[in-house]
């Protein structure tokens, strides 16, 4: 293994850190990023089924 200069030590430090913070973050917010898309998920699928549900109304409940 060769020896590294000072830039390099740098670098390889920084991205280990960066690497290391970034798993850290994103272990924590992980369930809470899961449950902003559950809700967001669930959201949107009752908007869609509203619309659908006012949609059918208007072109199919007149027959």
């Amino acid at each position: 293994m060769k020896e590294l200069n000072k830039n390099e030590m740098q670098a390889v430090s920084g991205a280990g850190l960066f690497d290391f913070i970034f798993d850290t973050v994103s272990d924590v917010f992980q369930p809470i990023t899961n449950a902003v898309a559950k809700g967001l998920g669930d959201m949107i699928a009752k908007g869609v089924s509203i619309i659908g549900n006012l949609i059918n109304k208007d072109f199919f409940g007149k027959n």
